[in-house]
This record gives structure tokens, C-alpha cells and sequence, in this order.
């Protein structure tokens, strides 16, 4: 209800629109189901569990006894378009690779030692663990057994404690002697599953001790597929209940610790509680769950694996199904598994051989619907918005930015509330403004504005030589670019120039430093108008992006790692936008950044929808988009440009009383930039000040 509450406060603050997600194939649950899809499943005999042994020899025993009433499934039954193929349990084995593993070699060991005990005389069984009296003392029935089991097999062997209370001998290698999952459907769909794993651990594989993978997704006959919810309840080592919590990772979820942990060597054993909501598929005419009990994760072997399912009271499951190995190659032999009917509403699911590291234990019910309740409109749009929320709040997002530009650009084309700023108005910068480009005018317009702050002086000395002098040396007032420029022309050390010929590559390089100047003001002016707009288009992504975290199972990581991948995204696409001089540094740096593009496109793949991460994408290329749309001339900045082409006919038309005003000086640059020199000639009143006919020889030399 947390999702559903976040995200009606979410569609309530904005626009809700449909959505379409793409539905990518799970072959392993697939292929496990569309096996069973014309099977007529039968339930086996009824067997109580207390007649299943726990002590490993007697389940050897007992299930070589019940194997011979368990019949092989035909082939006949297996679908030819299926992807899975049944093959028998002989031509498995010589599929596998040709040495054999420590826990085959273990466990063939153990089966061996078994048909020879059959043979032995009673005298010879007196030392057999299986047949130890249980009125020996259990200290040296333990070493008794130890001795022996090593003596045969020569391999170290340990007692375990199973959760029945009976000890058995296990390897003392890393892995799982015993593995019991109880499950429960409830009426309401839920899945309630208590696991008890036993476990040996010597600091190698289970270091940290032991993660319990989920999957993420389940998939229907119809190959529609879900998301599966999980609860966690609790988790239990040894009896003590240690923090825990679900970690989404990619297409799995994991359960573990909230605080890492050294596992010392020794036997453990856990408890996994926790539900999982949509696992139980409803279908017109059955309901249906499907469950891998092992997960095929763990990097262990399982000595023991039993799985028993119940249902909801005088509940009778329609068929039930189990097959174990690795997809596709599973095997349903009377070899494998047992399954047992063992109360009315109650199924047990029994591996007869040992699994190794990666085997699954997949198994099957179908169910009737009567005694279910079927998901009401509140319960499916949860899931809906479980399925889709993440494309969505994306799409509300691009779509609320998108709205929010056409509204702005309508807004600015109307001059209903014309848009200004105050910003330095050099005069480059009102020539650029007024004629949309830098040109060398500029350049000229600068030596005047530093003959206006009575920086330097400019003497005529012929016509193609201007002698530049220095008035002081507290350049205070000029920014860096405009320093670098004035240095260019006139070292630190020197009091005065000629500006001629011989010096005009000291022009030349002075007039890219007050272009480059020019061009960043521009670009601040345009970020100073532009800033609402980005402000909310960030804002409105940061939203998007908050929301769909808050449908994922671990919010904060979701989050951060949003933002972190967004910025790294917004950082490459600029690099991508961005346009640099040199021809090989450019293809580089666009190679690059469309690599980091994909490389997070992937990363955020791995937590939200594929479409999701697209429509990210697309938000923030439209951002760049839009405010560099929004630069144009006919942009926030037309306000701007309007005002310097007024001020340039204020100039020209008002020539007269500038001068008699004694403006002149203040004004002579930017006269001079927005041509209206024209205007301005060389008076008594102006003569001291005035400098504009020296400008044609700068020109010339630029």
C-alpha cells in the first residue's frame, strides 16, 4: 500500500497517461511450464512424513526402496516446441564434464558403501554409522563414526544436527547437507515461505555467510510477465534473528545482511521467513504456482533438499509436477524425485539424489480455483503501477517539461511581460546583441572602453601607426580575459606601444581573449534567463526519478543511483553537443561519450524499465535542447537585442545633445560599436576625448 499511496500523491500532483512496456521472455520458468501444459498430473500415494528418514544412510535406504514404485514420465508427453528436453538419468551423467566434482565423488562414495553394507555380515555392521545403536553415548558415536566414515572413504566428516533433532555424518566441505522449505498459499494469493537451511562453512565460498536469491520476475503459460513482490519477515542463524533485508539486483533479489559479517568455520542454520506477492498465476479455469526451490544460486552442493507445499483448507490440488537438474536438461525420473500426497490440502516434494552446485529443484501445482479470492481493482492496479509506474512517472515527466516549454515560447512570443536582466553591457557584448556576431568592431570598441576607464591612451602618430600608453597599472577593474588581452599588447613592464604592422599578431592574439570573453557573457546571459526553466525541468526530473525509486525495494540506492547516473548522462551528452576545435580530440571525445551513454543507459537498465531509462534520456537531451532553443535570437534573449538596437538609435539620433551633455567620453565606445560614429565628428567641444578616427587603423592591422 506504500507504493500505491505514493503514487496516487504522484498522479494526483500531475497527469496520469497509459503507458506500453515491452515484455522480455524468461526462458527458465517458460521453458519449466510450457513442459506441463497438456499434462495430465496424477497425485502420488499418501505417505505420513514420519515415515521419511532423516539420517542420511536410512534416506539412502528409503528412497532405493521407493524408487521402485515411482514410474518413468514417457517421452511421449514432452511438447516438441518446448525448450526443455527430459533425458534419462545415465546419459545426463555422461553428458556432464569427465572429472567428476569433490561431491560427486562424495556422495558415489557414500551409494557404494551402502550396496556393500548390504552384503557385510551383522558382525561387520556393528561399526557402520547407519546402524550405531542410538543407547551408545553420543561423544564416541560421534568419534566412532568419524573414524570409520574417514577409514573408508578417506574424507573428513563432521556431525550435523538437523532440525528433526537426528545427527547425521556430512563432509566437512562447504555446502548444504540439509535444505527443507515449507510453503503456503493463502486464500488472498499470498505466498508464505519458511526455509531452514543447514549449512558447513569453512571461510571459503560463504565467507560472509549465506544469501538467499529470489527472483525479480515471473512469467505466465501466456508469456505474460510480472514482478514479483517480496516481504521479509524475518531471518534466523543458530536461532538468533540477525538484520536482514531485500536488495534488488538486477533480475534477482537478494536477502542479505544489513551489517556485513565474518561466517567462522562450523555448521549454521538459517531460517529464511518471508512472502512473496504475484507468484500464484489465475488462470479461467485453475490457479497455478510455480517455484524453484533451491533458486539454482547457490554455489553448493545440497546433500538433502524437501519442499512441502499446503493449501488453503480442504483445498485438493488438481496435479502437481517436480523435476530437478540443470534448464534444459531437468530431469522427473524415478531416479530424481518423489512426491508425496501428504494430507488432503498438503503436497511433499522430496530430491532423491543429491543436487550439485546450481541445480534446481523446480516444482509445479495446479490448483482449483474455488477457496481463492480472485485480485479486486485495487490490488491489480497496484500491480499495474508495480509493472509500469517507472515508465509511467518518466513519461509525466517528459511531458509535463515538454508542456511547460511550448507554454514559455508561446509566452515570450507574445511580449506580454517582456523578459530583461541586468548584466555588464560592454559595448562587444551590445554589438553582439544588436548584430549577432563578434567582429573585429568589437575588438576596436574594447581599446575605447579602456580609454574610457582611463586605463591607457591613444596618440596618432601617421596614418598606419597608433601609439598605445599606459596610465596605470591597477587593472583591478578588468576581468581575467580582458587582462590576458591587455597583457598581450602591453607587457607588465612596458609604459607604451606603437599598434602598427610589426605588432599586429599582439592585436590578433588580444582580440581572441575578448571574443572568448564576450561569448561567456553571452552564455551567462543566457543562463541568468534561462535558469526558471531549468530550474524546473530538473526539478520536475528529480521528481520523476524520486517516484520511481519509490516503487523499487530499495528506494534510497534506486535514487542515488538515478541521480548519479543523470548527471553522468547530462555530462556526456554536453560532450556530445559541444563542438572542440581540434578535429581528432572531437572524434575521440564524441566516441567516448556516446560509450558512457550506453554504459549508464545499461546500469539504470539493471533497476527500472528499459522504456524508463529511454524516456531519462530523452528528458535530458530535450533539456540541453530547449534552453539552447531558448538562446536563439528570437529566445528569452529577443528582449535583450531589442534594447541594444534602441540604444544604438538613441545614440544616432541623439548626437547633439550627448555631446553638449558631456557624454561623449562615457559613450564613445559604445557609439563606436553600434555604428553610429557617423553620427559624431571632431568638434572643440569633443576633441580632447574624442578617438573614433583612429579605429580604421586598427582594423586594418586585425
Amino acid at each position: 500500500m506504500k507504493k500505491l499511496f505514493f503514487t496516487i500523491c504522484f498522479m494526483t500532483l500531475l497527469i496520469s497517461l497509459p503507458a506500453y512496456t515491452a515484455v522480455i521472455k524468461m526462458k527458465d520458468e517458460m521453458s519449466f511450464q510450457r513442459y506441463n501444459a497438456n499434462k495430465n498430473m496424477q497425485i502420488k500415494p499418501n505417505i505420513t512424513p514420519d515415515d521419511i528418514p532423516v539420517d542420511y544412510d536410512e534416506f539412502i535406504e528409503y528412497i532405493q526402496e521407493r524408487a521402485k514404485k515411482v514410474d518413468k514420465m514417457p517421452m511421449s508427453i514432452i511438447q516438441q516446441n518446448s525448450s526443455m528436453s527430459t533425458i534419462d538419468d545415465v546419459s545426463y551423467i555422461s553428458n556432464q564434464k569427465k572429472e567428476k566434482s569433490t561431491f560427486e565423488k562424495i556422495y558415489e562414495s557414500a551409494i557404494n558403501r551402502l550396496k556393500n553394507i548390504e552384503q557385510e555380515s551383522p558382525q561387520d555392521r556393528i561399526n557402520t554409522p547407519a546402524l550405531i545403536s542410538e543407547e551408545i553415548k553420543q561423544q564416541e558415536t560421534a568419534q566412532t563414526q568419524q573414524d570409520t566414515y574417514k577409514k573408508q572413504n578417506d574424507i573428513n566428516v563432521i556431525n550435523v544436527t538437523l532440525p528433526t533433532g537426528k545427527t547425521i555424518l556430512a563432509p566437512a566441505k562447504e555446502h548444504i547437507p540439509y535444505l527443507s522449505s515449507k510453503i503456503e498459499i493463502l486464500p488472498n494469493g499470498m505466498i508464505h515461505i519458511t526455509e531452514t537451511v543447514n549449512l558447513i562453512a569453512n571461510g571459503q565460498k560463504l565467507k560472509y555467510g549465506l544469501n538467499k536469491a529470489l527472483p525479480k520476475y515471473s512469467i505466465s503459460r501466456d508469456g505474460i510477465k510480472n514482478t514479483i513482490i517480496p516481504y521479509l519477515n524475518s531471518v534466523r542463524i543458530n536461532g538468533t534473528e540477525v538484520p536482514h533485508y531485500i536488495k534488488d539486483d538486477g533480475d534477482l533479489y537478494l536477502i542479505t545482511p544489513k551489517d556485513q559479517f565474518k561466517l567462522a568455520s562450523g555448521v549454521y542454520t538459517y531460517e529464511f521467513d518471508y512472502m512473496l506477492d504475484r507468484k500464484l498465476w489465475y488462470y479461467k479455469d485453475r490457479n497455478e504456482f510455480y517455484w524453484d526451490v533451491t533458486g539454482s544460486f547457490w554455489n553448493l552442493a545440497i546433500s538433502q533438499a524437501i519442499a512441502t507445499i499446503r493449501l488453503p483448507v480442504d483445498i485438493k490440488p488438481l496435479g502437481q509436477n517436480m523435476l530437478i537438474g540443470y534448464i534444459p536438461n531437468l530431469l522427473t525420473d524415478k531416479y530424481s524425485t518423489i512426491i508425496q500426497n501428504l494430507k488432503t490440502n498438503a503436497l511433499g516434494f522430496t530430491a532423491t539424489r543429491p543436487l550439485l552446485a546450481g541445480e534446481g529443484m523446480h516444482i509445479l501445482v495446479s490448483i482449483p480455483k474455488k477457496g481463492f479470492i480472485e485480485p479486486d481493482f485495487n490490488k491489480k492496479f497496484e500491480w499495474f503501477i508495480e509493472d509500469y509506474g517507472d515508465i509511467i512517472f518518466s513519461l509525466i515527466g517528459l511531458l509535463t517539461i515538454t508542456i511547460a516549454y511550448i507554454i514559455s515560447w508561446r509566452y515570450i512570443n507574445s511580449n506580454a511581460s517582456p523578459i530583461k536582466i541586468d548584466f555588464p553591457k560592454t559595448p562587444a557584448m551590445l554589438r553582439v546583441l544588436a548584430f549577432g556576431k563578434f567582429d573585429k568592431i568589437c575588438f576596436a570598441s574594447f581599446l575605447l572602453d579602456l580609454f574610457r576607464r582611463n586605463i591607457i591612451d591613444l596618440k596618432a602618430q601617421d596614418e598606419e601607426t597608433i601609439t598605445l600608453i599606459k596610465k596605470t597599472d591597477n587593472l583591478a577593474r578588468l576581468n581575467k580575459y580582458e587582462r590576458k588581452a591587455f597583457y598581450q599588447i602591453l607587457k607588465a613592464k612596458e609604459t607604451s606601444i606603437n599598434i602598427n604592422r610589426y605588432n599586429a599578431v599582439k592585436l590578433k592574439r588580444a582580440y581572441k581573449f575578448i571574443e572568448k570573453d564576450t561569448i561567456n557573457r553571452l552564455k551567462r546571459l543566457s543562463l541568468k534567463l534561462n535558469f526558471g526553466y531549468i530550474l524546473f525541468s530538473c526539478a520536475m526530473l528529480f521528481f520523476s526519478e524520486a517516484a520511481i525509486a519509490l516503487l523499487n525495494i530499495n528506494p534510497i540506492t534506486t535514487i542515488g543511483l538515478l541521480i548519479s547516473s543523470t548527471i553522468t548522462l547530462a555530462f556526456y551528452i554536453w560532450i556530445l553537443r559541444h563542438h572542440f576545435e581540434h578535429r581528432w580530440i572531437n572524434r575521440i571525445a564524441k566516441v567516448f561519450a556516446l560509450f558512457m551513454i550506453v554504459f549508464c543507459f545499461f546500469i539504470m537498465n539493471r533497476y527500472i524499465h528499459a522504456i524508463s531509462t529511454l524516456i531519462i534520456l530523452v528528458i535530458i537531451w530535450n533539456i540541453f535542447s530547449y534552453t539552447s532553443l531558448f538562446t536563439k535570437r528570437n529566445g528569452l534573449i529577443k528582449n535583450n537585442i531589442h534594447d541594444a538596437i534602441q540604444f544604438g538609435n538613441y545614440l544616432k539620433n541623439n548626437a547633439q545633445a550627448i555631446i553638449i551633455g558631456g557624454e561623449f567620453r562615457i559613450q564613445q565606445a559604445n557609439i563606436y560599436a553600434l555604428d553610429a560614429s557617423s553620427q559624431y565628428s571632431r568638434t572643440d567641444k569633443i576633441v580632447q576625448d574624442y578617438r573614433l578616427d583612429l579605429m580604421p587603423i586598427v582594423l586594418k592591422l586585425l
